[in-house]
């Protein structure tokens, strides 16, 4: 949870995201339960009348989502793939990178990606430990990033510091709508966009109003026919204009006759709407939905075998603008490819301190679930320079000891590293991989490599 102890004090460009303070606004008694959540800047690229994204030089976009457990994937999808190991695809983070993207590498050009694995994410057993299962509700990666960063680093990133974009179940909207409690002046809806704006001088989240209006997103249908169950906002100052992609719950459904796709787009330009709600689409027509894997309804039902869709339950975008600020400072997966498919979490920042005359490369590891072994080692690998494309890449040094992991490691599930490096001009790439190795004592012990992680390149 966000507290101040761990994210530091709230401040005019630091908003505080613990969700007493993000529903401070609720009658006493009845906490909100959200269905979809934004920070609203999910820089998404413009889309003509039809849900097409113009995509431009140098731009790119990635969808990441969430999937109801009970999603099946189409055929040869990723997530039809990841369903048939076992994996529930309610505990996994998917992405598309889609195509037409520049300024990426060409690999992740209209490719689908597992952007977080359930392992990633202490979720495949439930650590810590807990009764009920463990599953994700909503993500936000800027909320994340947002709330590490105190001083206003990544606005390049993260452009929109100060908004909190929100929708409400059904169940929780009609228990306002019986009080009756409003919210922007009129009854809540599950079909309402609603937007929260941090007030910088009381250091509070003003009370909500309505961002998008129930009677501009859904023209055909009644009040109260549809849930929005996920949601990306990003409102685009410099053109004055303002997107939202989102998906509706199955039971929004009206089977033949009003049917939705499950990853949908709306767009307006100085308050008129210039793209009605329709399917979000790559720059060629081919639907996100598609891409993604996911199996659209085909009849009345709500199980897969009677034709309900694969439920996208949370979705957050990624920046176009990311590939502009990231490269000197964080490292990038390379091409190479590792045991377990790097499902051994691994992320590496460099940091400039400026009280210090040296850097900081900063070093987290994810994903330590080491069952069937009683002990867990860590192992950090120097891959080396670059390797021009075609050659063969030498065996990595092991960067010193195996790290033995601790309670709160495994509390935690990650393993947090500062390692202090010279501050250089002109820094050139070097490539890092980590390991998650397993032992039970015995003559002779057993010891095994359990997970590796993507390669990363980053500049040293």
């Amino acid at each position: 949870p966000w507290t101040p102890t761990t994210f530091g004090a709230a401040t005019g460009i630091h908003p505080n995201f613990s969700f007493a303070a993000l529903t401070n606004w609720a009658p006493q008694g009845y906490p909100p339960s959200f269905g979809g959540i934004s920070t609203g800047g999910d820089v998404t690229p413009w889309v003509d009348g039809s849900g097409r994204m113009q995509m431009q030089p140098g731009l790119w976009y990635m969808l990441s989502i969430v999937l109801a457990p009970t999603a099946v994937g189409l055929p040869g999808s990723l997530l039809n793939g990841r369903v048939l190991q076992g994996f529930n695809p309610a505990t996994e983070i998917l992405s598309y990178y889609v195509e037409g993207s520049t300024g990426i590498h060409p690999r992740f050009v209209n490719s689908q990606r597992l952007e977080y694995s359930a392992s990633q994410l202490a979720l495949r057993l439930g650590l810590p430990a807990t009764t009920s299962p463990r599953q994700i509700a909503n993500h936000d990666f800027a909320m994340g990033v947002i709330s590490t960063d105190t001083v206003g680093a990544t606005g390049a990133m993260f452009p929109i510091r100060d908004r909190f974009y929100f929708t409400l179940t059904e169940a929780y909207a009609s228990q306002l709508r019986a009080l009756p409690f409003n919210i922007g002046g009129e009854p809540a809806l599950s079909s309402h966009v609603y937007e929260c704006i941090w007030d910088t001088s009381s250091l509070t989240w003003q009370a909500p109003g309505i961002a998008f209006h129930h009677d501009d997103l859904f023209t055909e249908r009644a009040a109260g026919s549809v849930e929005i169950d996920a949601l990306s906002v990003y409102m685009d100052a410099s053109t004055n204009s303002k997107r939202v992609v989102f998906s509706l719950t199955p039971e929004s459904d009206q089977w033949p006759d009003s049917v939705f796709d499950q990853i949908l787009v709306h767009q307006q330009t100085a308050g008129l709407t210039s793209c009605p709600t329709t399917e979000l689409k790559t720059n060629v027509g081919t639907k996100l939905s598609f891409k993604q894997g996911l199996r659209r309804r085909t009849g009345p039902g709500n199980t897969p075998s009677t034709g309900t869709p694969d439920d996208v339950k949370s979705a957050c975008g990624g920046d176009p603008k990311d590939g502009d600020v990231v490269p000197p400072v964080m490292g990038l997966s390379t091409d190479e490819y590792r045991q377990g498919e790097g499902e051994l979490g691994f992320t590496a920042v460099r940091r400039s301190p400026p009280d210090s005359a040296g850097d900081e490369l900063h070093i987290q590891v994810t994903g330590l679930e080491h069952e069937g072994y009683m002990f867990g080692y860590v192992w950090l690998q120097l891959e080396g320079p670059p390797v021009p494309k075609g050659s063969t890449p030498a065996a990595p040094v092991p960067l010193g000891a195996p790290i033995l992991l601790d309670a709160e490691a495994l509390d935690l599930n990650s393993l947090d590293l500062m390692i202090p490096v010279p501050r250089a001009v002109g820094l050139a790439p070097m490539r890092f991989s980590a390991q998650l190795w397993g032992a039970n004592p015995g003559n002779p012990p057993d010891v095994r490599l359990l997970r590796e992680s993507w390669v990363l390149s980053v500049r040293m």
